[in-house]
């Protein structure tokens, strides 16, 4: 088990995670197990949905849409040993 965290930087992601959803192409690769991810808003718990599922040896992307948490934080969870990559795609405006 796993939490990694998608911080904005003044370099990199600033503008966009400061929206109220952020959309990001999540991709597993390597796992040892199969597995799954769920992507929720920082600082908040972690839902029992999952976003991604994997099998072991498995490299497999999905596109997700994540509310952006307190300080444009968002947090990605893996149940199982992988690899992860997360490219921010796009965001909607706030309304």
């Amino acid at each position: 088990m796993a939490f990694i965290s998608i911080v904005p930087s003044s370099t990199l992601c600033s503008i966009e995670m400061r929206r109220p959803s952020a959309i990001l192409n999540v991709t597993v690769t390597g796992p040892t197990a199969g597995g799954f991810v769920t992507v929720h808003p920082g600082g908040e718990g972690r839902p029992t949905s999952s976003n991604l599922n994997y099998v072991a040896n498995q490299t497999i992307p999905n596109l997700v849409v994540a509310k952006v948490g307190a300080g444009g934080i968002v947090s990605i969870y893996t149940s199982a040993s992988t690899h992860l990559i997360a490219d921010v795609v796009g965001y909607f405006p706030s309304p």
